[in-house]
């Protein structure tokens, strides 16, 4: 069922439901109740399904702190890695999206902190807009989970005659940065939405952002992609440009369709907007939330943006070119 919320009675949820931060962490199925907020979302919704994705894993609280610790100190004997900035939730969510394999997360720590510093992935990071409302392409992450705890995000290309490759690039890479210390997942379905495109959007891609960008949101945020359906009418010849650029594996995982109808019957309709056949208010509305939310937090986006490796404190000197490596080299999970 579905149930429309006011501010009051939203906080008095989380009274009900012991004090705890977000509804999410309430004693109930992730499929029993859906809510429609009335009131602007903030970004630790991206937090809520912390408690049930842990025991989803079959991992308890202990299980987490012990594997945090571990992290902890073994980035005593890394002073490179501004351990201080990166907070428990931060690890946390790379302990996740990495199947608590540890050794597996420190590697991504460690890309997290120098493939942010060096100059041919640095400019990723630097012309994002504060205002994604206004952006050409900006990937919504959705508030309800999927019964096996994905997150749905949406991403429409607004306007093809404004569309800049370099910096919608910049404004997936910088979302990032929000979902490596929120975002309680274990994994995304992207909808790529291009209904507004036609073959001239072609001409507006760059294969070297492509390659810049793609290792950043793999190897330094852990991203893990189940699916990536696209809606476009000219999806097999978008498809032929990627297609040498992705990895088989990459490749394998896009779904196309013509038009929106198809989604709602694939995917739940309670992790979906209303303008993509689901009960979720609209993609315009989520998007005005995040105008909001990156207004009240332009300052840790700075902060989080440039956390980056401290090269003159590397233990035998700073790292080599090797860490840029090429997208074909990456493992997908």
């Amino acid at each position: 069922m579905t149930v429309n919320y006011t501010e009051i009675e939203y906080k008095n949820i989380q009274i009900q439901c012991g004090g705890q931060q977000n509804f999410a962490y309430c004693p109930v199925s992730n499929n029993s109740i859906n809510i429609k907020r009335s009131v602007v979302m903030d970004i630790t919704y991206l937090s809520e399904y912390r408690t049930s994705v842990l025991a989803f894993c079959g991992k308890s609280e202990q299980d987490m702190k012990d594997n945090v610790l571990i992290l902890r100190e073994w980035m005593k004997k890394q002073p490179h890695i501004p351990s201080e900035l990166l907070s428990d939730d931060l690890l946390e969510i790379h302990i996740i999206k990495n199947k608590f394999l540890i050794e597996k997360v420190k590697s991504k720590i460690e890309n997290y902190c120098s493939m942010k510093n060096k100059p041919q992935t640095r400019y990723l990071l630097e012309n994002y807009t504060l205002a994604p409302s206004t952006a050409t392409q900006f990937y919504v992450p959705m508030p309800i989970l999927t019964e096996d705890y994905h997150r749905i995000f949406i991403g429409k290309v607004q306007d093809e005659d404004k569309y800049d490759m370099r910096r919608e690039y910049s404004n997936i890479i910088v979302l990032r940065e929000f979902l490596s210390r929120y975002d309680y997942s274990l994994g995304e379905i992207n909808i790529v939405d291009m209904r507004n495109c036609s073959m001239k959007f072609l001409t507006k891609l760059r294969a070297n952002i492509l390659a810049d960008g793609m290792p950043l949101i793999l190897k330094c945020h852990s991203a893990r992609t189940k699916e990536i359906h696209l809606i476009s009418k000219m999806a097999s010849t978008l498809l032929n440009w990627c297609k040498p650029l992705l990895p088989a594996k990459i490749v394998s995982r896009f779904k196309v369709h013509d038009d929106v109808e198809m989604l709602s019957k694939i995917l739940p309709p309670k992790c979906l907007p209303k303008d993509y056949g689901g009960e979720l208010k609209s993609l315009g509305e989520f998007l005005d939330d995040f105008d909001q939310i990156y207004a009240k937090n332009s300052e840790k986006l700075k902060e989080y943006v440039n956390t980056v490796s401290r090269e003159d404190l590397r233990q035998g000197g700073p790292m080599s070119e090797e860490m840029q490596g090429t997208f074909k080299k990456l493992n997908i999970d």
